[in-house]
């Protein structure tokens, strides 16, 4: 079983805990990994892209010249992508981006980049003490303190930590999410992880569920 440091914000060890080997201590094949960040990165693309075909571009219909003798290509309109101002050939088009990936497959993907940011020694485990306001310089020091010097930042708070997560969102290079809705390309887009303890125990929850749903 994993076995993590648990520090404060003045990046001190105040104890050290077991983490959950079936969420912080797997492996997972690289191609399940890759599939989950090309399913979280096309579900960020609106699909609006368009261009106007030659049906759509306004202009006379009129052929241009004949078809045979002028000693010139036959041609249509000038509507036809060959000419400038003419119809876009093979263009983008509004469509849905998105694809499929099993439920199964994200939280395994997640799973596993968990387990990697900890064995690259990656990941802190944060003990949060009550916050009643945002404080940006509370959390300021922090990353140095705890030896996150390098990269980018990202925290994982508890459900209910609405002052922390806003406390952190002016910092350079720091992200915060939800431990609900935390996914494996959130992980992966940032070089360090901190997490909060009950943050910790929110995923393990979320993870050992589903790994026996």
């Amino acid at each position: 079983m994993p076995k993590v440091d648990v520090l404060d914000l003045d990046g001190k060890k105040k104890s050290t805990r077991d983490l959950s080997a079936a969420v912080f201590d797997i492996k997972a094949n690289p191609v399940v990994i890759a599939r989950a960040v090309r399913y979280y990165r096309n579900r960020m693309r609106a699909g609006t892209a368009s261009v106007k075909t030659r049906a759509a571009v306004h202009g006379s219909g009129r052929k241009l010249w004949a078809q045979k003798h002028t000693g010139r290509a036959r041609h249509a309109d000038a509507q036809s992508p060959t000419f400038v101002g003419g119809g876009r050939a093979h263009g983008p088009y509004p469509h849905r981006a998105s694809i499929h990936l099993p439920h199964r497959l994200r939280h395994l993907a997640l799973r596993a980049v968990l387990s990697d940011k900890l064995r690259d020694g990656c990941l802190r485990l944060l003990a949060l003490p009550a916050i009643k306001e945002p404080s940006t310089k509370r959390f300021q020091a922090f990353p140095q303190r705890a030896g996150l010097t390098t990269g980018r930042i990202l925290f994982v708070f508890e459900p209910d930590a609405k002052m922390a997560h806003m406390s952190v969102r002016n910092l350079p290079k720091t992200r915060s999410r939800r431990a609900l809705s935390l996914t494996a390309y959130d992980v992966l887009a940032s070089r360090n992880l901190v997490l909060t303890e009950k943050a910790a125990e929110v995923l393990i929850q979320r993870l050992t569920e589903a790994a026996h749903g």
